[in-house]
């Protein structure tokens, strides 16, 4: 196997580990556990296809970033969830979340196996992801002050 492909192969575990991290830890070790995990698949990854260690901070950090996003992303989904159902929020996801959090996982790390290019694009994805949640913080506070 080429270096290309591995290294994509690497990000894509990296990835799908944040994905994992992101749906089922709480907010205060999601970064760190998500952090040194992507780094330890990429480097265990790399180091078994013999192809050279360096790149395994920088994927490691992608898998930080990504768990990041999708942790607030699903934080999100949990609360809405929680207020549609008249509980009180408990900042948990719920089963269904999870469930589905794992399968998207275990859905790019097989894709990003099989066809390892595509780790770019779901890595490309998260980051559009990121952009536009965060641009779209401010649109829906001025609502609310429309309100008053």
């Amino acid at each position: 196997m080429d270096l290309f492909n591995a290294i994509c192969q690497a990000l894509g575990f990296a990835l799908a580990f944040g994905i994992l991290c992101g749906v089922v830890l709480p907010l205060r070790l999601r970064l760190p556990f998500a952090a040194a995990g992507g780094t330890a698949v990429a480097g265990i990854w790399l180091r078994a296809e013999d192809v050279t260690f360096w790149p395994m901070l920088p994927i490691g950090l992608l898998g930080m970033f990504t768990a990041g996003v999708i942790g607030d992303v699903f934080a999100g989904a949990s609360r809405r969830e929680s207020l549609q159902s008249r509980a009180q929020p408990s900042g948990r996801s719920s089963g269904t979340l999870i469930a589905t959090g794992v399968i998207i996982a275990i859905v790019v790390a097989a894709v990003a196996w099989l066809l390892p290019p595509s780790a770019i694009v779901v890595a490309l994805a998260v980051v559009l992801l990121h952009f536009r949640r965060r641009r779209a913080r401010p649109e829906k506070h001025e609502g609310l002050r429309i309100l008053r």
